[in-house]
């Protein structure tokens, strides 16, 4: 059965019924959908629903003031089975709402799963559709002590697509997909070595090693200037894999004549490959024609 009520707590909060927004206002009653949209299908208790709705200042009965915010709630979705009443709390029924942060989920754990069986054209694709959704986590709720975990869950998640949809970029020979990802990884994490490896990978597999290597060194004066750290191991090795990488014909050649640095000679090899058909893949997705 396809979910009836579509609620986006990506970005801008909104409900929507059949594609058509249902009017919950900003006060209250949006906030006690909110809150309970999080739970992901679990039940949430009626004392910390009361504290994130009135916090300090809470009603002289807040177990009767939640139960009248609750039936003007399942009023306004249209179906009242929509607001499930359980032990203790109230919960939203997963099988009637779709809530963007749990399709996010999803479309995030299939692009690991789809990257861990060598399957990179369908974890970019996941990765992708994950990142479509993607906004600022219940921005309404940006100060809300309740929110914080969320927020900070959500966060980190966002993060962790970003670096996976770059690696998967990056198997597939999608250099432009790669920067683009990593850069965006940086903004949200700047002090990460994952983050900063893959960008000085994908520059240096575009053949831009300088901005790779300008990459690392930007990377390793942010951390000692603010926390008085080198770069990670893994930061380290990229940028040693990049210098061993020399574009002269007998600097950074084996006798065998091909690329001894094995991380940007295999890219390179995968860009004559796969990294065409991806991108002969994704014109024909655009263009609505047929896939190669």
């Amino acid at each position: 059965m396809r979910p009836t009520v579509d609620i986006r707590l990506l970005g801008r909060f909104s409900a929507r019924r059949d594609g058509r927004e249902i009017a919950l206002g900003r006060g209250k009653l949006a906030k006690l959908l909110r809150v309970m949209a999080c739970s992901r299908g679990e039940f949430v208790s009626r004392d910390v629903l009361t504290e994130a709705l009135w916090g300090e200042r809470q009603p002289k009965d807040p177990d009767a003031a939640v139960e009248v915010l609750v039936s003007r709630l399942r009023r306004a979705l249209g179906d009242a089975d929509i607001i499930v009443t359980g032990p203790g709390g109230y919960s939203v029924d997963t099988s009637k709402c779709a809530v963007d942060i749990d399709v996010f989920s999803a479309s995030a754990a299939q692009g690991r799963d789809e990257l861990a069986a060598d399957r990179s054209d369908e974890a970019l694709r996941a990765f992708e559709d994950a990142l479509a959704l993607w906004g600022d986590p219940l921005a309404e709720d940006a100060y809300e002590e309740w929110a914080q975990p969320v927020r900070r869950e959500l966060t980190r998640a966002h993060l962790s697509v970003l670096e996976s949809g770059a690696e998967a970029a990056l198997d597939c020979g999608d250099w432009e997909t790669a920067t683009e990802l990593a850069e965006r990884a940086r903004e949200v994490e700047p002090f990460s070595d994952a983050a900063t490896a893959l960008l000085m990978r994908a520059l240096a597999a575009a053949g831009n090693r300088v901005s790779a290597l300008e990459t690392f060194n930007e990377h390793r004066e942010r951390l000692l200037e603010e926390h008085r750290l080198e770069p990670g191991a893994v930061a380290r090795d990229i940028q040693r894999e990049v210098l061993l990488d020399d574009p002269g014909p007998r600097v950074g050649q084996s006798d065998g004549g091909r690329p001894r640095s094995r991380l940007l000679g295999g890219l390179r090899a995968a860009q004559t490959s796969v990294g065409k058909r991806t991108l002969r893949r994704r014109a024909a997705k655009r263009e609505g024609g047929p896939q190669v």
